[in-house]
């Protein structure tokens, strides 16, 4: 009897609390996009080319969409909201970039190039907002606020974060 009641315990025990099971295609999809974002977050570190970085964040957008149409609910979710958030900032810094570059003015309030997206994306409490003073050539503007070009590391930095907070949280459920 306690033989039987040993071979239960541990066949109990091997059957507690287990990681969600995945296939091997979404384990390798899910490479792609750590991969992706590794690749991003040096691209972002060193400024690259606003050309250079859009190619690499389109193949991550596209890798990242693959994982997420065959990721299960259960399995790490704030990791997917973690890298939606990261290609999203890195999308609107990637703008801000070449809107800079390009001698675009800066984002303007309410909704004059993405100011709406980035300030949604970033709170207004993280970004340098300066307001256009009201003697202003352009009356369009006048008192009206506006995002600098120097928001474009802070938005390269927060989406890198996210990146790593969700790369922090898969890292361990792919082992």
């Amino acid at each position: 009897m306690k033989k039987l009641a040993l071979a239960l315990l541990f066949v109990l025990s091997a059957c507690g609390p287990q990681k969600p099971r995945i296939s091997d295609d979404l384990r390798n999809r899910l490479n792609a996009v750590l991969e992706d974002g590794s690749t991003l977050d040096a691209m972002a570190a060193r400024r690259a080319s606003y050309s250079d970085f859009g190619q690499q964040l389109q193949k991550a957008r596209y890798d990242y969409n693959l994982a997420a149409a065959a990721w299960p609910a259960d399995f790490v979710p704030q990791a997917m909201e973690d890298f939606n958030k990261a290609l999203i900032g890195w999308e609107l810094a990637n703008y801000l970039s070449n809107a800079a570059a390009s001698g675009y003015a800066e984002p303007t309030e309410p909704l004059f190039n993405r100011y709406a997206a980035i300030v949604d994306y970033a709170g207004q409490q993280n970004l340098r907002v300066k307001v256009y003073p009201q003697d202003d050539p352009n009356v369009r503007y006048r008192g009206m606020k506006y995002l600098t070009y120097d928001n474009v590391g802070s938005l390269f930095s927060m989406a890198s974060g996210q990146f790593k907070d969700g790369q922090a949280l898969l890292l361990p459920e792919l082992k």
